[in-house]
C-alpha cells in the first residue's frame, strides 16, 4: 500500500508541476471502497488491441519525464 501511495503522490506532484490546474493537490484522504484503486487490464487491452495514446502520465501532462 505504501508503494501505491508513493506512486499516486508522484502523479499528483506532476499534476501540480504541470500548471494545468488552478488548485494545487494537497494530499490523499484514502477510501475503503473501490474508488481510486488500481485495476489490471492487460487481458482487455490484448483482446481489443488498445494501447494508450501517451506512454506515461507525465507525457500526457506535457512534462519532461
Amino acid at each position: 500500500m505504501e508503494h501505491q501511495t508513493n506512486l499516486l503522490q508522484e502523479i499528483m506532484d506532476s499534476v501540480n508541476r504541470s500548471g494545468k490546474f488552478d488548485t494545487k493537490f494537497q494530499g490523499f484522504t484514502g477510501t475503503d471502497g473501490p474508488l481510486g484503486k488500481k485495476m489490471e487490464n492487460s487481458r482487455t487491452r490484448s483482446e481489443i488491441g488498445w494501447e494508450p495514446k501517451y506512454p506515461s502520465f507525465t507525457e500526457f501532462l506535457g512534462l519532461d519525464s
